[in-house]
């Protein structure tokens, strides 16, 4: 509650526990101590076959929900992964033989010459990073790319990641740039995650993210937010989504 002159300001919380709570921006503050990874991370995964929800584990157990309301703290695109055994044939969980955290240079193998040794590359100049070179149904790319997006949700103390990808990177970019457009802070606002389903000119069904504005913070909970996400991002240079677990698009 804050006070000015004779007047009386209650502030109206916001459902969010990272906002509203100050014990938990506490527990935040543990988990960037220990570094942060994907054992953290609580994950959102974009579903398979044009699916339109998304599945939401906690200690209650799974659900399904339409759509989220939650506080973005951070982007980081860029993101390429590539797999010498295709993702449904390794069955999914491996890390990927090559990877990039900034789109310019990949370290792994990106080669199906099973003498190659892993070594730094030009993305630019790698054969899967060309469209065409799909080994599945489509003209795309072998090599993924992704974007990190990193947020709160509602209630939840640390920070979700979801793996947004490729066909999912243009709506996020717009999305951001219109916030800048208008002035506002993703780490400042509310933001409606949801799913449509699209097709491919191959007939393939997928699912493409799609975020709305809902509302702003107030000035005080955007500065706390500010501040956090600053701390968050000073760690994220070295941060690989790609550690422990694999997704496709």
């Amino acid at each position: 509650m804050e006070e000015t002159g004779t007047d009386m300001i209650q502030r109206n919380p916001t459902g969010f526990a990272i906002v509203d709570d100050s014990e938990a921006r506490e527990v935040m503050a543990q988990v960037e101590s220990l570094g942060i990874s994907n054992y953290q991370l609580n994950r959102l995964r974009m579903p398979a076959g044009g699916g339109v929800s998304w599945e939401i584990e906690d200690l209650e157990g799974t659900r399904s929900e339409a759509k989220l309301d939650v506080i973005i703290l951070a982007v980081k695109g860029q993101q390429k992964a590539w797999w010498k055994v295709a993702y449904e044939q390794a069955g999914g969980g491996s890390p990927p033989d090559c990877s990039s955290q900034d789109g310019v240079f990949g370290f792994g193998m990106n080669t199906l010459d099973e003498s190659a040794v892993a070594e730094k590359h030009q993305c630019a100049s790698c054969a899967w990073n060309e469209f065409g070179s799909s080994r599945g149904a489509g003209a795309g790319k072998d090599c993924s790319d992704n974007a990190l997006v990193f947020f709160y949700r509602e209630h939840s103390r640390i920070p979700s990641l979801l793996v947004a990808s490729s066909t999912s990177i243009q709506p996020l970019n717009k999305y951001i740039f219109d916030l800048l457009d208008a002035g506002k802070a993703m780490q400042g606002c509310i933001t409606t995650l949801s799913l449509r389903r699209a097709q491919s000119k191959s007939g393939i069904a997928y699912s493409v993210l799609d975020l709305k504005w809902k509302r702003d913070l107030d000035p005080e909970d955007t500065a706390a937010m500010t501040a956090i996400r600053k701390q968050f991002r000073a760690r994220l240079e070295s941060f690989d989504a790609f550690e422990t677990v694999a997704t496709t698009e």
